[in-house]
């Protein structure tokens, strides 16, 4: 009885570990952006049956894209995903907070994402900087010559060109931010729904975080201010790299910011009669939006100093 339980529940992994494996090779070839999902099924899998039922799972699916792709793709992938997944689980298991879950596991996605990064530069023999120096170099040549079937003068031509070049290097600046921003969204995607599926299932009582109700530390912006001053003293002391850690800097404030003001976008349209969809549908218009973030921006700064929502001490 026993042994067949164990094998009905090894079947599971497998079949677990073989349809993460495919989900994998689509999205890393078709729609990357869906391989932020891999680790949910191995987290609920480990929750529901155990840790090392998810650290099965995980070995299995990666030797299967290794064997799906190749070996270093396999390598990668683990690499990214299994230390999330498997802290992740391990404090579900122990019934840890979801601030401090997710804090945590944001901190080793980072980690993890560096390792990747640094990895996927020893294996290809070159770093991601010029990877995507080359990718944006292929992208550019692609752009002109369509530019140039449309018709524009060569004036006109150029100055697109320029922008196209500048976006470049502004986003190559930014990618120490990127990776931690990225980071956190794996993280946090990773936990809420993992956690959500869980309740479904109808196993445990887990704390599901209450995006409405997000805010910043009350001493964020003491925070802040030491971070400006420590800026301001790299100034000083001539830091080759200073005008990059400052941007970088601005960069995830604004993005810290900005998810609050969502947060309070969120609890505001929640009082008022709207649809579910069509709160969704605001709350996306805002996110692509780039003036309306902004403004979403200097609203999450300005509940950090008036607390509109009135929620301060009770989260």
């Amino acid at each position: 009885m026993i042994f067949k339980k164990n094998l009905v529940l090894f079947m599971e992994v497998i079949v677990i570990a073989a349809l993460m494996a495919l989900y994998m090779f689509l999205g890393l070839y078709y729609l990357p952006v869906i391989s932020i999902f891999y680790p949910i099924p191995f987290i609920v899998l480990g929750a529901k049956k155990g840790l090392r039922y998810n650290i099965i799972g995980l070995l299995s699916s990666c030797v299967l894209i290794g064997v799906l792709m190749d070996i270093y793709t396999g390598i990668l992938v683990f690499a990214v995903f299994a230390p999330v997944s498997i802290f992740i689980t391990y404090y579900i298991k122990q019934r840890k907070s979801a601030n401090e879950t997710i804090l945590i596991a944001a901190l080793i996605s980072l980690i993890s994402n560096l390792f990747a990064i640094e990895l996927l530069g020893k294996v290809s023999g070159t770093s991601l900087m010029n990877q995507l120096e080359q990718m944006f170099s292929q992208i550019l040549k692609a752009q002109i010559e369509m530019l140039k079937d449309t018709g524009m003068s060569s004036t006109e031509i150029y100055g697109a060109e320029d922008l196209l070049k500048n976006t470049f290097e502004y986003m190559t600046l930014i990618m120490p931010s990127i990776v931690i921003i990225i980071s956190s969204i794996l993280a946090y995607v990773d936990y809420l729904i993992s956690v959500v599926i869980l309740r479904k299932f109808g196993h445990g009582v887990f704390s599901v975080p209450q995006f409405s109700y997000f805010r910043l530390p009350n001493n964020v912006i003491l925070g802040i201010s030491t971070i400006f001053i420590g800026v301001f003293l790299l100034k000083i002391i001539k830091i080759f790299y200073y005008e990059t850690i400052f941007i970088n800097i601005l960069v995830l404030l604004f993005f810290l910011f900005f998810i609050e003001g969502l947060a309070v976008v969120s609890f505001f349209i929640g009082k008022i009669r709207m649809g579910k969809l069509g709160k969704i549908i605001f709350i996306f218009l805002i996110i692509l939006s780039l003036p309306l973030s902004i403004i979403v921006s200097t609203i999450g700064l300005l509940d950090v100093i008036f607390d509109f929502r009135k929620i301060k001490g009770r989260v």
